[in-house]
């Protein structure tokens, strides 16, 4: 790359390294930025922790493997076939940055498959179980749990647990078990790898994080080490290659098969075609799948139908959207291949709205201003699911006391949300007309902020109607937010809403009627009035 000035009078200086601030002079007319030092790897090197001689250069992978530990940034890589990037044993903090773009051709790879946890080490570690003479180890947990061995029952055993984050994938994977490696040493778990790309990432070889396999020796066997982490960050990801953190396999049918790794991919656009795999291994039991999550870039349009594709059941979609305190909304699945997607809604500070929902939602008055997630789930023990969703905002219309408000029920389940401004404490009434028939229709009112189904201050007297009212016996001066929600709408059509304000309001009276020539009790309730009044004929 160069920048060429053409000046006058004054003199230019060309630049000499990217990293480096050191100029020399040169003839004047011409100022020129220096490409950054391309190094070609042909014999296996290692990069350590800290050591920044690499950063900043292009780098080429030729028939060598290239140990990266730690934090890096290069300007571009690319990984020829039979090249490999990968990272030290047992240690964490793999975290390779490109500023351009990442080329990995076929038959090259980023791999750190069996540089996890070893045997019987890690969170999710998997243990020796003892069928009678037999040492039957169990398989390492992750993504998901360990598969156990021989029955638990007879002296086999439990295999290790899920850990880690889905959104966040980072940790080694974990060792199988097994009482020693004399007795079939239990596989090492996978590595973890996190690539940041600022370009294009064009994968046509692999990304690999799998778990290592288990040996046997005289009947003995050992677990399957269990898949590591894969966290991908791209502006572009494209090509056929493989992205794997499988679990490791066993030698013996009566020992655990590992679990799958987590995979994250953080993309602008994702037009990879490869496989994508989180697969826990066959055994005695199976090593359980893991997690794949894949990042939704552009954030969600509220009341805008959105389209995904989980393409397996492992798959997960994050969708993101921002919004303020006080908002209202609710999610609709417009529609889905299978029964199986499910959804999760989560907000900041931890609040949670629901988890693992497969239905329509209900209201929710969104607690605090910021980014609000929708997780989209596959929970099939096999196949994709391509689904549709919104998140549909009540809108606020302004009406005025004492002044009828016209709208329409277009179908079940739609929400409008109303505001008025009270300046004076008074009772108040609030009336619902439906003009159609056959409809049912819920009002609810609060102070302040918008009500809910679940969450309000005064709401609706009839059950199973279309026609509602609602008296506030003294409304507090302020904004008041009046929801109209419709259950159920047999009919389509107009109504009318009203708050009214008066000195006092009757809203029942009991009895309604009476003989004449006796005296009877008369009840009425209204807005500052309960009255019981004796002797009426």
């Amino acid at each position: 790359m160069s920048l060429i000035f053409t000046p006058d009078t004054w003199t230019s200086c060309r630049l000499l390294g990217v990293v480096s601030t050191v100029f020399a002079c040169l003839a004047p007319s011409s100022f020129l930025l220096a490409a950054p030092p391309v190094t070609t790897f042909t014999e296996d090197t290692s990069i350590d922790a800290g050591d920044t001689t690499y950063d900043g250069h292009d780098l080429v992978i030729q028939g060598a493997t290239l140990t990266v530990d730690g934090q890096h940034f290069f300007n571009t890589v690319h990984v020829s076939p039979g090249g490999m990037i990968t990272h030290t044993a047992g240690r964490e903090g793999f975290d390779l940055g490109v500023t351009g773009d990442l080329i990995i051709d076929a038959g090259g790879k980023i791999s750190a498959d069996i540089k996890g946890y070893g045997e019987n080490l890690a969170p999710g570690a998997g243990v020796w179980g003892r069928a009678g003479a037999l040492f039957k180890g169990s398989g390492g947990g992750y993504g998901g749990k360990g598969g156990d061995s021989t029955p638990v029952s007879s002296g086999g055993s439990i295999g290790g647990a899920g850990y880690g984050s889905i959104m966040a994938p980072m940790a080694l994977g974990s060792g199988g078990g097994n009482w020693s490696v004399s007795y079939g040493a239990g596989g090492v778990g996978g590595g973890a790898l996190r690539i940041t790309v600022g370009g294009t990432l064009a994968l046509d070889g692999e990304i690999t994080t799998d778990g290592g396999d288990a040996a046997q020796n005289s009947g003995h066997c050992g677990g399957g080490g269990s898949g590591g982490s894969i966290y991908l960050i791209a502006g572009i990801l494209s090509g056929v290659g493989q992205i794997s953190a499988d679990g490791g396999t066993v030698a013996d049918s009566g020992c655990g098969g590992g679990s799958g790794g987590r995979i994250l991919l953080d993309l602008e656009d994702d037009q990879h075609t490869g496989l994508l795999s989180v697969m826990g291994a066959a055994g005695y039991e199976a090593g359980a799948d893991g997690s794949i999550v894949h990042l939704n870039r552009g954030r969600l349009t509220l009341n805008k139908p959105q389209i995904g594709n989980l393409g397996s059941h492992c798959g997960v979609e994050v969708w993101r959207f921002s919004a303020l305190a006080g908002q209202q909304i609710r999610l609709k699945e417009v529609s889905s291949s299978n029964s199986s997607v499910v959804f999760d809604l989560w907000g900041p500070n931890g609040w949670r709205a629901f988890d693992s929902l497969a239905a329509d939602s209900s209201l929710y008055s969104l607690t605090e201003s910021g980014t609000y997630t929708v997780v989209a789930r596959n929970t099939a023990t096999g196949g994709s699911a391509i689904y549709s969703f919104q998140i549909l905002e009540t809108s606020v219309s302004g009406m005025s006391v004492n002044s009828a408000v016209s709208g329409s029920l277009a179908g079940s389940g739609q929400a409008q949300l109303f505001r008025v401004e009270i300046d004076d404490p008074t009772p108040a009434r609030i009336t619902f007309d439906d003009l159609s028939t056959g409809n049912t229709v819920e009002v609810y009112a609060r102070l302040g902020s918008a009500p809910t189904r679940g969450d309000y201050d005064h709401r609706f007297d009839r059950s199973a109607s279309g026609d509602q009212t609602i008296l506030i016996p003294l409304a507090t001066p302020g904004d008041w937010y009046i929801l109209v929600f419709a259950e159920t709408v047999r009919n389509p059509g107009a109504f009318n809403l009203k708050m009214e304000t008066a000195d006092i309001f009757v809203h029942k009276v009991s009895p309604g009627y009476h003989g004449t020539g006796a005296d009877t009790v008369m009840t009425v309730w209204g807005g500052r009035v309960r009255l019981i009044h004796p002797g009426i004929a």
